[in-house]
């Protein structure tokens, strides 16, 4: 195979957010880069797609104002409407026995099923966060996490083993469900705890990262969609500077430059950025291996599955209802729904997710059964709300329906970002980020700020563009 002509200072591997961010970053520091996607598109695991006169994102999704600086401040550069998340109104909780109840956004139920239950939950959650806070994100060893949290190793348990060894009751192993499976695509027995203690610290906190007002996690939607992000930092770049449907086979690291083979092509590059995520590294041959601590993160981290459905109606009935759109199920097939809604448009959805086992067992079944199945549990929470309050509506019917089921994207594999099983952290420490001669890893699993959210993407990408420079001028990267 020919090997290219063209100069290059650095290959990045993938055109999603971190890697768009971080050849803009090489770009402007003056060096040539090369971007090689796999995909006929821009944008990664930032997909967004029209639907009933506006922009749906199958993916990423919010941002916020205030404590996520570098998305606010791409928001500005490419001229973004924000769209303040919907919490005007009840949350519809799915209880154990499949009943249906509503409570205030902010506030916690007043109704429960299992005894003492809901009492048991807040003591759930508030130890956790409290156990969060005190974790150190930017320390990544992890005897100072052991020493932090008083002498327990919670590497070694899994999220449900946390529960069970804090003794929680159903309501808490089902409330700590919807946290993983929601967040990322897991169930609470396939992560460790302690990993998990340190994604949520990275967001700020459990309580941070759950919300959907101002400072959490989920606060502001972009009218243009997210995929906006990704496009603007492409446009940033020269016109020949990214090269779609070109997967990387090999990376053959020569000590002197890097060689980088594509099924048609093969580049020479001084460094290259890995911009995928752990469990893709095994879908590329490296010369020499990778060292033992990143094989095995390529082995044993878990991306989870996460699929989002997007219903649309003629009208936000759920708010005349008194609901804001979110929904928690401790049982039912959907984990959460958010409104999704455009007023200024007249577009008004229900995003609905599919994740963990439930998503998993839902992404087997038929596009007509997945469809079905979506609108019987949108009935199943409402429906008994419309008879509560004595209308004699119905679920109205849908305008129209699209969905993303993440883990069958093949160069994605899953969503949000990969997790690790337990015991991974112990063997591996930092290591996730960390440079293996001319090759330098990114992702946003590897930011300290905003883990698995466009805000850690970002920061990650401008942390692997950093490095490289100093690298190459020999300077010695910032601790």
């Amino acid at each position: 195979m020919a090997l290219s002509a063209a100069p290059i200072d650095v290959i990045v591997v993938g055109a999603g957010l971190t890697g768009l961010q971080a050849a803009v970053s090489l770009h402007n520091a003056g060096l040539r880069v090369l971007v090689l996607e796999g995909r006929d598109r821009v944008g990664g695991k930032t997909l967004s797609r029209g639907l009933e006169g506006a922009i749906s994102d199958m993916g990423a999704a919010w941002i916020n104002s205030t404590n996520q600086s570098k998305m606010f401040r791409l928001t500005q550069d490419f001229d973004l409407e924000a769209i303040e998340q919907n919490t005007h109104g009840n949350i519809v909780m799915h209880d154990l026995d499949g009943s249906v109840h509503m409570f205030p956004y902010g506030k916690t139920p007043k109704q429960e099923v299992e005894i003492g239950g809901v009492k048991d939950m807040i003591r759930m959650r508030d130890l956790f966060e409290t156990l969060c806070q005190k974790i150190d994100i930017y320390d990544p060893n992890h005897l100072s996490s052991l020493e932090a949290l008083g002498g327990v190793d919670y590497d070694q348990m899994s999220m449900k083993g946390f529960v069970e060894f804090h003794k929680g009751g159903e309501t808490a192993m089902c409330t700590v469900t919807i946290w993983t499976r929601a967040m990322l695509g897991v169930e609470p027995g396939e992560i460790s705890a302690l990993w998990f203690l340190r994604y949520c610290k990275a967001g700020g906190g459990l309580m941070q990262m759950r919300s959907d007002r101002k400072d959490g996690g989920q606060f502001l939607r972009i009218a243009e969609g997210t995929q906006s992000f990704s496009k603007g930092l492409a446009s940033s770049l020269l016109a020949d500077s990214i090269s779609l449907n070109s997967p990387v086979t090999d990376i053959n690291d020569i000590g002197t430059s890097v060689v980088v083979s594509t099924k048609n092509k093969t580049y020479r590059a001084k460094h290259v950025v890995l911009s995928l995520p752990t469990t893709l590294y095994n879908t590329i041959q490296f010369s020499p291996p990778l060292p033992d601590n990143k094989s095995k993160l390529a082995t044993r981290t878990i991306h989870g599955n996460t699929s989002k459905v997007f219903l649309s109606y003629a009208t936000p009935w759920w708010r005349d209802l008194g609901s804001c759109g979110l929904t928690q199920s401790l049982k039912g097939l959907v984990a959460v729904t958010r409104d999704t809604s455009n007023d200024t448009k007249g577009h008004f959805s229900l995003l609905c997710f599919l994740v963990g086992d439930p998503g998993r067992r839902w992404s087997l079944l038929s596009p007509p059964e997945r469809r079905a199945a979506v609108e019987t549990h949108i009935k199943a929470l409402y429906q008994p709300i419309f008879a509560k309050k004595g209308k004699g509506q119905k679920v109205p019917a849908l305008k129209g329906y699209t969905e993303q089921i993440w883990s069958n994207e093949v160069f994605s594999g899953g969503c949000p970002c990969p997790a690790f099983p337990p015991g991974l952290m112990s063997e591996v420490g930092g290591e996730i980020g960390n440079s293996v001669g001319n090759l330098f890893f990114v992702g946003t699993e590897t930011a300290s700020k905003w883990r698995g959210y466009m805000e850690g993407a970002v920061r990650s990408g401008e942390r692997g563009a950093e490095e490289v420079i100093k690298s190459l001028r020999n300077e010695p990267a910032r601790l």
